[in-house]
């Protein structure tokens, strides 16, 4: 069994927002990045008035141009505090629904992973009941990296109640409370279940995501695997553990090639566990590939 594939593809995620299909209703509570959200109050205004046009948009938020409403959703300029009254206004929001815009606008423009968690546990309570949980399934599932480890160590394991058994198994140890935690989030959110004879084993249960908070908390759970990842060195002898680091120069043709390459590699790995037969241990592979300069222009 192996984990879902979390590999980092920006460009895909902008390329399914693009491609997002008319919204048969609008929610602002439906997202968490406000350019997708003023798509989405676009695309569903457009299929109930065809008259509806950016320039009326833009003239209802107080501005003349047409072409600013466009620039916003593709990221060419940010909505600044000075420009959200109008932008709540003419997208008809009031009370939580506005307050809730402008954290959307504040989260979507944070930096850093501490401001967007700040701005991510300010929207939650705005959220209904549904959608709030949905946001925090995800985010108790990937705040822990041991949560996809004791998943995939109920594969090897015969687990009923001994918590103490996962706990130590799992490198570095963790806590009885821990684990016992952990797997209770894993079969509230129904990713493992008990079988014929008592013990746990992983499901094929995917976990419900937003397109617009799954990097968020991905990133952060591939930091912790990261860290994991130096304390790696120390932890386990070189027989045990294969790291490797290369430095190298290349062109834009390269660095594509480069990519591709590295998920080929992936998806090859993810065949091999799958075929794989009387597993033992739980694995962790981190591949890390970012530049080291600036690209020369020319």
């Amino acid at each position: 069994m192996a984990d879902q594939l979390l590999l980092d593809r920006p460009e895909e995620t902008a390329k399914q927002a693009e491609a997002h299909p008319t919204p048969t209703a609008f929610s602002v509570f439906d997202y968490f990045d406000y350019r997708r959200c003023l798509d989405g109050f676009y695309k569903y205004r457009k299929s109930l008035n065809s008259r509806f046009s950016h320039r009326s948009f833009a003239l209802k938020a107080g501005y003349k141009s047409s072409g600013l409403f466009i620039q916003l959703v593709k990221g060419k300029l940010n909505l600044t505090r000075k420009m959200l009254p109008g932008f709540i206004r003419a997208m008809g929001l009031g009370g939580a629904e506005g307050e809730y815009f402008g954290l959307m606008v504040n989260f979507t423009h944070a930096r850093n992973a501490v401001a967007r968690q700040h701005w991510f546990q300010m929207m939650i309570p705005l959220l209904p009941s549904a959608a709030k949980t949905v946001a925090m399934e995800q985010k108790k599932y990937y705040e822990n990296w041991y949560n996809v480890a004791i998943r995939e160590a109920l594969s090897i394991l015969d687990i009923s109640d001994d918590f103490e058994e996962i706990a130590d198994f799992i490198q570095p140890p963790i806590a009885v409370g821990q684990a016992r935690a952990s797997m209770e989030l894993l079969a509230g959110l129904g990713m493992i279940r008990r079988d014929r004879n008592g013990f746990w084993r992983g499901t094929d249960a995917i976990l419900a995501s937003s397109p617009d908070l799954g990097p968020f908390l991905i990133h952060s759970y591939q930091g912790s695997l990261i860290d994991l990842g130096k304390e790696a060195l120390q932890r386990y002898e070189r027989e045990l553990r294969n790291v490797a680091c290369l430095t190298f120069s290349l062109s834009e043709q390269g660095h594509q090639r480069l990519n591709l390459k590295v998920e080929s590699f992936f998806n090859d790995v993810l065949e091999l566990v799958r075929s794989d037969e009387g597993m033992d241990r739980v694995g962790q592979l981190n591949i890390q590939y970012f530049p080291l300069s600036k690209q020369k222009t020319p």
